[in-house]
């Protein structure tokens, strides 16, 4: 069974994985499992139970992330590193060998209980050979059990096996510990600290391949008031006074960041798994174990297992309650380490253990070379490595040689979390990061404030600045790593990875040095100041809700650094925002006195636009920010790999039962609660008066929609924005051609009162047209191919008979071409349809033979939408590589909205082959060739 990261990386990387495969290939049986949390609850303690280790009243907090090197086997019994005892040495070895040998004796025994001739296949790891080969005995005889037998066949077996495989085959035969030893499952332990400044980075590591435990500390009361973040000063620590957060809003936040990662297909090949294959797994993966600890001092003497059940209930309550196991575990971390060990934890073992073993991760095949090259990574103990030296362990000591096949690995193994690796720029490329504990520590220097010492004297005054404000200046950073890089290389390597994953963002300065904003360094603004200024703005507020029923880890602060690029490009304000932790304020019109604020609520984004006057200029703003949120919200679904799940709606809050702070909710009995009416704009269409149960309503419950108009389009101006569409319709058909400027303007030759030039902000008509034809040729002519290149075979023997060697240059190709055909050099100018034939045939016969530059100057000398793609034509749509698709679906939508083409192209991709080659003749089609020239 394949892993289901190698499918998602597109139909090359499955055709690498597969080849890989024949080489040799072996279930690892490895799963991280993640303790999760809020801080001082007894995750730690909780994994030195497992473990078997004394307790230690005075665990010191984990700070960052805590990764285990060693692998811990999952048992029943106390989890052992194979370190502890001579009997479990085997689990220490590295896990290439280890898996090698247990492959090959699972293997020999499964043959010696046949009578069929001994043969057991044997892998050479030697780079130099791909090939399996056969080991058979020397006399060609049946096997028998002797120890005679045995003995000699050993000796066969050292001769054909890597010394280190070799010596873990012969004591784990004569020791007859392989019928048990490929079932073991191991483990990777990762210990999250509970800090709240780490949560920014928390998720990078979050990975839907984990059994999740989520820690519950049963000493508090889960519906008060969490004890308040704590930030280090540089003087003293910081108490932010203003967090609101309770006890359970924090296992809210960790549920829903499990639900967040994966992918709604995914969520259904799940649901299928579970439900039709296993009694032990939940509804849906990855599986969150509730742990509830402090079982000895319960939360003012009351019942440990009824106050544990309550927090399980709440978590039942919610839209992720299907990641749960089902039951909950009452646990005394303090017998650990001794005779009486709890038996909860005893419990808790055998059931991670029975789920282990029903997940589909311990039944993925993975090529032992791909193991031999992670275990080359791990012995050279290096925190990182360039690129380049990756690719050359692999090329000379694993005989990775493809480069797809290459690549298909470096994908698999960040997937995993066993090594951190982006791509997208030279900067993002350089570094291949093997020890993820390494990363968290450097970017930990920079998102958080040190203790003064006497070391810290120089950039004093550059360390309360980032305390107070957030910004981190260029020379701040330099000081921070100067110990742990070693060239500015790497600096602007890990510059770019803290940037792509936002956790920090370029801040305008007039100084000499770079200066960026830190979110995670933010305070909270306080509350009262809030919604004194929300009292101040006279139009309704607009609300982001999630379908999680709350607001994601990590997205508000990149939502708002997003909000910030687009501000200083569309308006360009000398006036700086504020910022706070879950608060902002965009001046961006300050002499005309409009602002955009952003609060941050634990169940939706509240957005208000402040205006003084000026009703005008505050309508555009307020239609132009919901598109521009929607855009931005789905480029970071595609961008963050925790952020693929989310469903999100704009909506206002109900006029009738729900004005914020009014409320008094009758499930939790509190006035202000955030269980507020809110309405999206198709609920506003739908009905125009609330319906909301369990609410006590005036006696007029109609809801007034113009109050709304501000945000969406209703009746009159609905009606006039379709009429000005079917407008640019007529426009765009009675054009013939257009082309793109440097700036993305649509220049369209011909007549109309309506516009010469069209930005993609007008292209909806267009769209609509792509949208339609792409649903049509998906839906009814599936099973057919796309436009034929039929040629007369005179033709297709002169375009194949042109030498397309690489020492041929590409202007001498085409007059070979033009006289082989019989074509005038104006033919290529405006060709006829007979003629595009020809140039497709001469681009698709380039392509096969690595050509592309051929294909590159066709394009320069013939029309748009001529050559066909670069890309394969059969390409699934689907898998096409993430820049070209992401320019594509760009170049097809407004820069303030939604990203449609994304949505269409992947819906189709998801329900069947929609190729490459279709969509581009779809776009020629629809005269958009030099979009089409993107592929």
């Amino acid at each position: 069974l394949a892993p289901l990261e190698i499918y998602a990386r597109g139909p090359e990387a499955v055709e690498a994985y597969n080849k890989a495969l024949t080489r040799g290939k072996a279930c690892i049986k490895r799963i991280p499992v993640m303790f999760i949390g809020q801080e001082r609850t007894g995750k730690t303690s909780l994994k030195k139970s497992l473990k078997g280790e004394n307790f230690n009243e005075k665990e010191e907090s984990t700070i960052g992330i805590e990764t285990n090197s060693s692998y811990f086997k999952v048992s029943k019994e106390i989890w052992k590193s194979g370190k502890v005892k001579e009997e479990v040495e085997f689990e220490s070895e590295d896990q290439f060998e280890h898996i090698a040998a247990a492959k090959v004796i699972g293997e020999f025994l499964r043959e010696q209980r046949t009578t069929s001739p001994w043969i057991v296949p044997i892998l050479k790891f030697d780079s130099e050979s791909d090939s399996e080969s056969e080991l058979e005995p020397p006399d060609g005889s049946i096997s028998t059990r002797s120890p005679t037998k045995l003995s000699r066949n050993i000796e066969s077996l050292h001769r054909k096996l890597p010394e280190e495989v070799a010596r873990l085959v012969e004591k784990m035969l004569q020791e007859e510990e392989s019928a048990n030893h490929e079932d073991n499952i191991y483990s990777v332990l990762w210990d999250f600290g509970g800090q709240s400044v780490y949560y920014e980075t928390h998720p990078i590591f979050l990975t839907d391949k984990a059994i999740y435990i989520l820690v519950s500390d049963l000493s508090r009361d889960p519906g008060e008031k969490a004890t308040p973040p704590v930030k280090t000063g540089l003087f003293e620590n910081k108490e932010d006074i203003d967090c609101s957060k309770t006890n359970l809003d924090y296992l809210d936040f960790w549920m829903s960041s499990i639900y967040s990662l994966v992918s709604p297909d995914e969520n259904s090949s799940s649901q299928e798994t579970a439900s039709n294959v296993s009694h032990v797994l939940p509804w849906r993966l990855p599986p969150v174990f509730l742990v509830c600890t402090h079982a000895d001092v319960p939360f003012r003497g009351s019942n440990a297992r009824d106050l544990a059940l309550k927090t399980y209930g709440f978590l039942q309550s919610k839209i992720y309650k299907e990641h749960l196991y089902k039951d909950v575990f009452v646990v005394d971390n303090t017998k650990s380490g001794s005779e009486e060990e709890c038996i909860e934890v005893k419990r808790l073992r055998e059931e991670i253990l029975a789920v282990a073993k029903e997940l589909q991760l311990t039944k993925e095949e993975v090529p032992v070379r791909w193991l031999r090259y992670e275990n080359k990574l791990r012995k050279k103990h290096d925190k990182w490595i360039t690129l380049e030296e990756a690719k050359r362990i692999a090329f000379e000591d694993c005989g990775i040689q493809k480069k797809a096949e290459f690549s298909t690995l470096l994908n698999f193994l960040h997937d995993q979390r066993i090594v951190i690796h982006f791509s997208g720029s030279p900067e993002l490329e350089r570094m291949v990061i093997l020890d993820p504990q390494w990363l968290v520590d450097v970017l930990k220097n920079v998102i958080t404030v040190r203790r003064f010492k006497h070391t810290e004297h120089a950039v004093k005054d550059l360390w309360i600045q980032l305390e107070k404000t957030g910004i981190l200046d260029e020379k701040l950073i330099d000081h921070a790593w100067s110990d742990l890089l070693e060239n500015q290389e790497s600096h602007n390597s890990l510059i770019a990875i803290m940037e792509r994953l936002c956790l920090l963002s370029p801040w305008p300065s007039s100084k000499d040095s770079k200066q960026y904003l830190v979110p995670s360094m933010l305070m909270s603004p306080p509350t009262d100041d809030v919604l004194q200024l929300l009292d101040s703005v006279n139009i309704p507020s607009l609300f982001v809700t999630f379908a999680s029923g709350r607001v994601p880890p990590g997205l508000f602060s990149r939502l708002i650094l997003h909000f910030l690029q687009w501000c200083g490009e569309e308006w360009n304000s000398e006036m700086s925002p504020r910022l706070f932790h879950n608060f902002a304020m965009f001046h961006i019109l300050p002499d005309q006195g409009i602002s955009v604020i952003f609060w941050c609520h634990p169940s939706a984004v509240e957005v208000a636009l402040y205006s003084v006057d000026n009703d005008e200029k505050r309508v555009d703003i307020s239609r132009a920010v919901p598109w521009k949120l929607r855009f931005i919200l789905e480029c970071m679904r595609k961008e963050f790999h925790w952020l693929n799940n989310v469903k999100y709606n704009m909506c206002v809050c109900c006029p009738v039962c729900s004005q914020p702070g009014s409320v008094k909710c009758r499930d939790h009995n509190v006035r202000g609660c955030e269980c507020l009416h809110f309405l999206s704009e198709s609920d506003l269409r739908e009905r125009q008066h609330c319906n909301k149960p369990g609410r006590i309503l005036p006696r007029d419950c109609r809801i007034r929609i113009q109050q709304f108009k501000c945000w969406f389009l209703f009746g009159e101006e609905e009606e006039g924005a379709r009429m000005s569409t079917n407008q640019q319709l007529q426009a765009l058909h009675a054009t013939s051609r257009g082309s793109f400027s440097a700036k993305g303007i649509f220049s369209v030759e011909g007549k109309g009162p309506f516009f010469h030039q069209i930005t993609f902000r007008r292209l909806n008509s267009v769209l609509l047209q792509f949208f339609f034809i792409i649903s049509i040729r998906s839906n009814h002519f599936q099973g057919t191919k796309r436009k034929d290149l039929a040629l007369p075979e005179s033709i297709n023997t002169s375009i194949q008979s042109i030498p397309l060697n690489s020492a041929s240059d590409v202007k001498d190709i085409v007059i070979q071409f033009r006289e082989a055909l019989q074509l005038e050099p104006a033919c290529l100018v405006g060709p006829e349809p007979e003629t595009r034939i020809m140039i497709r045939a001469l681009a698709l016969r380039a392509k096969s033979e690595k050509r592309d530059d051929l294909v590159r100057h066709l394009r320069e000398i013939t029309p748009a939408g001529t050559t066909g793609p670069l890309l394969n034509d059969d390409m699934s749509v689907g898998c096409m590589p993430h820049e070209q698709y992401k320019d594509l679906t760009f170049s097809l939508s407004d820069e303030r909205v939604v990203n449609p083409s994304d949505v269409v192209l992947g819906a189709v991709a998801k329900h069947r082959h929609l190729s490459v080659g279709e969509i581009y003749d779809t776009l020629v089609d629809c005269e958009l060739p030099v979009i089409a020239d993107l592929m």
